[in-house]
């Protein structure tokens, strides 16, 4: 497999020039957040979530973050990291 097309590793895509969270990751934390939503309270909630964001930092993945927390309504702020990038808090 050439390293152009990506190296599968820990639900991430690693590429030469950026990182990507896997499709079907995105998809099934987006299916499992739905359930959270409607069945647990609110500090369980907050931990599933900050678990997630602080998982899927390490990709290319503000956007990604920012639009899935927006389409269910979970209230979020974006805020700087030590090392200069961004982060989501939830």
């Amino acid at each position: 497999m050439p390293v152009i097309e990506g190296i599968p590793f820990l639900g991430f895509v690693i590429r030469p020039e950026h990182v990507r969270l896997k499709r079907r990751k995105g998809i099934h934390y987006r299916r499992k957040l739905k359930g959270i939503l409607r069945a647990v309270d609110r500090t369980e909630r907050k931990a599933s979530v900050d678990g997630w964001c602080n998982h899927v930092r390490y990709g290319n993945t503000v956007g990604l973050q920012k639009a899935l927390l927006k389409e269910l309504g979970v209230p979020f702020r974006v805020v700087w990291g030590a090392g200069g990038g961004k982060r989501i808090r939830a």
